[in-house]
């Protein structure tokens, strides 16, 4: 999606061109509450959006609400963002004091999940279960639940004035998350994702901050900011906790590091305020290694978005700023049909032609893939190099296997992605294929027609399957007519028997056994 959202303080939500900043469109929305921090979030053409007491869906092309969700009795305050798989959108209403599976395709609740204080924790996913904190009740604690059900796997509790009032992450079998102390400092904690225990912990500012994790070619890292009056951005061993760098000034309690894949922490510098009045002054760009700077700029600083290469941010003056390299690739794709006919049962080709239509060539592999609904059907790799106006053409193979209009989607370089794109709104392209039922043979209108010999076509064993108006065999030497046909695979030798009863059932209809 080449659209960036965001939640404005008119209560709409606002699409713009990544590319440019124009705005697309708007969508009005709830009202927001006081301290919502609800970021959208993307995916399959659609954006999810939490605002008061309502969760919606949003078409990302038009912003025309797709469906929406309301706090039960209207109690609870939805002020942090969703989290969306191919099922469910996962969200919590804060003073409501519960985390909701809402269905993702017609925004009805599946369950719903009752923490002992406020849910306020954008929640994670990850090992078919969900992660999520509670805060401000004395009983600070972190669920794991499953996401199918919503029965709980495992808890952990902290200590009374620890407040688990951020997001978790997870990764590489750990949950990683932040905790707030009104008087004092915060904890920095590392638990195993299977069972809740605790691996490491290391003192922090305290901070509503969701860790940034790194795979770094050289060790894991994770990276964390925080302070209300003394600020820093801090840069642990994931493994065993141990401190890398802290670089202090940068950072606040609610801005959250971006971890690009070259290796760029992106970290806000806070302004006057509480953070949330005041805003932000300022984006630094460090190393992930050493924490050096490597740049800045005194727009934007709230926590930052990467995409495609560039990094996005809204700063104290209410604007939303990019910054990036505007010489990059952009990869096209049109799909198309090519075969005369698709039938069920028998493989057909998918052609998908890739066009490098940008400022700069690809030098890195990436992924092609073929999807009907959310099923990936095929995939493929297209190597390096793809230079500018450059085509490639990725051929995949398909084998039907119902009847009927088929969409189906091809998709360059799906999310994460590896190559870094100006524009990735071209990405996706659909193809309708029509596909016919497996006729075996066709007598045409024939009463008694003759169609001796050897005949081909694909057999489903223990399957009933249609023909068209098969009467007979009229075969030389019996005199009459057979219900019996044995039919045999030449290259294996593999027999089935086709047992037709047209004289006293659906004369159209052969059972292969």
């Amino acid at each position: 999606c080449s659209k960036m959202h965001v939640d404005s303080d008119y209560s709409y939500l606002v699409a713009l061109d990544e590319s440019n900043g124009e705005i697309i469109w708007t969508t009005q929305i709830a009202p927001r509450e006081y301290g919502s921090w609800a970021t959208p979030a993307y995916t399959d053409g659609s954006v999810f959006v939490s605002s008061r007491d309502k969760v919606y869906r949003i078409d990302a092309d038009d912003g025309a609400v797709i469906w929406e969700f309301k706090s039960p009795g209207g109690y609870g305050s939805f002020i942090s963002g969703p989290v969306v798989t191919s099922r469910a959108v996962y969200v919590g209403d804060w003073n409501g004091c519960h985390y909701y599976c809402i269905d993702k395709n017609n925004g009805t609740e599946i369950w719903d999940f009752t923490v002992s204080g406020y849910a306020q924790s954008v929640p994670a996913i990850a090992y078919d279960t969900v992660c999520f904190g509670s805060a401000y009740s004395g009983d600070n604690r972190v669920y794991c639940v499953d996401a199918f059900s919503g029965k709980e796997v495992w808890n952990t509790s902290f200590p009374i004035d620890k407040n688990v009032c951020g997001s978790v992450t997870i990764a590489d079998k750990i949950v990683y998350l932040t905790t707030y102390d009104f008087c004092g400092t915060g904890i920095f904690y590392a638990l195993n994702a299977f069972n809740g225990s605790k691996v490491w912990e290391h003192t922090i500012e305290r901070t509503d901050s969701t860790p940034a994790y790194y795979p770094s070619p050289v060790r894991d890292y994770v990276y964390v900011a925080g302070g209300y009056t003394k600020k820093e951005v801090c840069c642990f061993d994931a493994k065993n906790g141990s401190l890398v760098w802290r670089v202090s000034g940068l950072g606040s309690w609610t801005n959250s590091p971006a971890v690009s894949k070259d290796g760029k922490v992106f970290v806000g510098k806070a302004g006057g305020g509480s953070d949330m009045i005041g805003g932000y002054v300022g984006l630094y760009c460090l190393d992930a290694l050493t924490g050096d700077e490597l740049w800045h700029t005194e727009y934007g600083g709230s926590s930052p978005a990467i995409a495609n290469g560039f990094v996005y941010t809204i700063g104290a003056d209410g604007r939303v700023y990019a910054f990036g390299n505007s010489t990059l690739p952009d990869l096209a794709v049109e799909a198309n049909a090519p075969d005369n006919e698709y039938v069920v049962g028998k493989k057909g080709n998918i052609t998908a032609t890739i066009e490098n239509i940008g400022k700069a060539n690809v030098t890195t592999t990436f992924k092609v893939e073929l999807r009907h609904k959310v099923d990936v059907l095929a995939e493929q790799t297209v190597n390096p190099p793809l230079n500018i106006s450059n085509l490639r053409e990725v051929v995949f193979e398909w084998t039907p296997e119902e009847p009927g209009e088929h969409r189906l989607k091809v998709e360059v370089d799906p999310p994460p992605g590896n190559v870094s794109k100006s524009n990735s709104r071209n990405n996706i392209a659909f193809v309708i294929v029509t596909v016919e039922s497996s006729n075996m043979f066709d007598t045409n209108h024939g009463t008694y027609p003759s169609i001796c010999g050897t005949h081909y076509g694909a057999i489903i064993l223990k399957q009933n399957i249609s023909v068209n108006r098969i009467y007979t065999y009229s075969c030389a030497g019996t005199g009459g007519h057979t219900e019996h046909v044995k039919i045999w695979n030449e290259s294996t030798g593999e027999c089935v028997v086709a047992d037709w009863k047209g004289y006293t059932e659906e004369y159209h209809k052969s059972h292969m056994s």
